[in-house]
């Protein structure tokens, strides 16, 4: 008799065990931070095996878990990224952002952490040098990028086409639909390696960074802004920088 009673006994404690989640207490499970992101931006951002990587990718998850949370991406569209943020689908977006001023305007900031540098790739026997040489020539650019801004604003006369990604305005040129592709340094030089037949040259400086953008009022906002601050002067920004090789100097 006291064998099936220690026996109801052990059952009794085991289901109370299930259903309270364990004898002890234990620590809730990080919140998550959702990224919205354009994954075709190698190295900042890409898909290699089935997995989000790069530079941007890493930084996002090393900001989240330093304000307690953990980074899950939500790839789109880099013109979907912004009504992600306003229509409450994403809690932050990093994919290459630039920092501009109607943008801070519209949507609360990080602090810079990549300053960008432009250039353009084209065919290796139709170079396409410079402001100048861009004047009134078929260029293809992301849409809605600082590439784009830039063009329209210094270019005018440049017959512009945008794009999803900077692959489709890759595939233009090398397709002979476009001359020249506007897009930022290390970007440009990743293409270059993949592809024998294109070059790349330096073009210009923006005057604004890449930056984590949040909507307005965000409560994450400013702490994700106190991270950045530490990993610039940390040299964590700079180690996922040579791990990446993303330093347009070099």
């Amino acid at each position: 008799m006291s064998w099936w009673i220690n026996r109801i006994f052990k059952t009794l404690c085991l289901c109370i065990a299930i259903f309270s989640g364990g004898w002890a207490k234990k620590d809730p499970l990080p919140k998550a931070m959702h990224f919205a992101i354009c994954a075709d931006y190698p190295p900042f951002e890409y898909v290699s095996h089935g997995e989000f990587v790069g530079f941007e990718i890493d930084l996002a998850r090393q900001v989240a878990t330093a304000i307690g949370r953990v980074a899950i991406f939500h790839d789109m569209a880099f013109a979907s990224i912004f009504p992600a943020l306003k229509n409450g689908f994403a809690d932050a977006a990093i994919s290459a952002i630039t920092s501009t001023h109607n943008r801070r305007a519209a949507y609360d900031m990080t602090q810079s952490y990549f300053q960008e540098i432009l250039f353009t790739v084209f065919d290796i026997f139709n170079r396409i040098e410079g402001r100048e040489a861009l004047a009134g020539q078929k260029v293809a650019c992301q849409l809605g990028s600082t590439m784009e801004l830039w063009l329209r604003k210094n270019v005018p006369s440049a017959k512009i086409s945008t794009v999803d990604t900077s692959n489709q305005a890759i595939e233009m040129l090398k397709a002979g639909h476009v001359g020249a592709v506007v897009i930022d340094a290390p970007q440009a030089r990743e293409f270059v390696a993949q592809n024998a037949n294109l070059f790349c040259a330096y073009l210009d400086e923006s005057s604004d960074g890449y930056a984590i953008a949040f909507p307005k009022g965000s409560a994450l906002a400013k702490q994700a802004n106190q991270v950045i601050e530490k990993f610039k002067t940390d040299g964590t920004i700079d180690a996922l920088k040579e791990k990446w090789r993303v330093d347009a100097n070099n």
